[in-house]
C-alpha cells in the first residue's frame, strides 16, 4: 500500500512539474524552462531519497 501512494505521488508531482515547464517555456523562453526543470529534478530526487529512506526505516 506504500508504495502505491509513493509511486501515485511521484507520477502526479512529475506530471504537475512537466505542465509548469511548459508554462515557464511558453512565457519567458527555453533557458529558463531547462534551469527550473534541472533544479526540479535535483530538489525532487533529494525529496525522493530522504522519503524513501523515511518508509524504510519502519
Amino acid at each position: 500500500m506504500r508504495n502505491l501512494v509513493l509511486y501515485t505521488g511521484m507520477v502526479l508531482l512529475l506530471l504537475i512539474m512537466c505542465y509548469i515547464t511548459f508554462t515557464i517555456y511558453t512565457y519567458l523562453g527555453l533557458w529558463y524552462a531547462i534551469f527550473f526543470s534541472l533544479f526540479e529534478v535535483a530538489k525532487t530526487s533529494f525529496a525522493c531519497i530522504l522519503y524513501i529512506r523515511l518508509i524504510s526505516r519502519d
